[in-house]
């Protein structure tokens, strides 16, 4: 299945999803991870870049989000086993979650940029990146963890942006992914002004 990479946003406050317990919708594997979440903020994460998955493949695929099946891998990655041949990141920060699909092996990463932490001073340690700014720092950290999450395809390097006070990177793909936001059961298209960097391998 060939098409082209998209991103879904959604904020669990503008969803209103109902996270309590343990939703139907979810595999057995999806649901032996979330057992494992004791924070209830972390478990409305999960649930939220999971429902948000679904409908971004079902949106991609032209198909219904409930024929969608998401798989939780041992190491808590998502894994789309339905369709075939859908590669798939997710990323969450605070109350906002990000999903990301593709044809190829692709990964995602947002992050707040709070300005209680010591985001310079952790770059600075774990990237080896020294003088930068505040935004600077935080785009060096998103496009440090989306790279993690690829293999294959690195050296197609990752695509940075900051929206709504968030850095959002983009690893593995040849153009930035068309962008959406979901609030409100509506989906709103989103231009973002996105930038390309190496893939530092980091």
């Amino acid at each position: 299945m060939k098409f082209s990479a998209a991103l879904w946003l959604a904020d669990a406050f503008a969803i209103g999803l109902e996270t309590n317990g343990e939703p139907d919708w979810l595999t057995a594997s999806e649901r032996a991870r979330l057992a494992t979440i004791e924070r209830a903020a972390r478990r409305t994460q999960f649930v939220l870049g999971h429902w948000l998955l679904r409908r971004a493949v079902a949106h991609r695929c032209d198909m219904a989000a409930s024929a969608v099946t998401v798989e939780s891998e041992p190491d808590g990655r998502p894994a789309v086993s339905n369709p075939a041949g859908v590669c798939a990141s997710v990323s969450h920060s605070g109350s906002l979650a990000a999903a990301l699909v593709d044809s190829v092996t692709t990964g995602i990463d947002v992050e707040a940029m709070n300005h209680g932490r010591d985001i310079v001073a952790i770059t600075a340690a774990v990237c080896g990146r020294r003088g930068q700014s505040r935004i600077d720092a935080y785009r060096s950290w998103v496009q440090r963890e989306a790279g993690l999450k690829i293999s294959s395809s690195a050296a197609l390097g990752i695509w940075l942006c900051d929206w709504r006070g968030f850095a959002v990177a983009a690893a593995g793909l040849q153009a930035p992914p068309d962008a959406v936001y979901v609030a409100a059961g509506r989906i709103f298209p989103l231009a973002l002004s996105w930038s390309h960097a190496a893939n530092s391998g980091a």
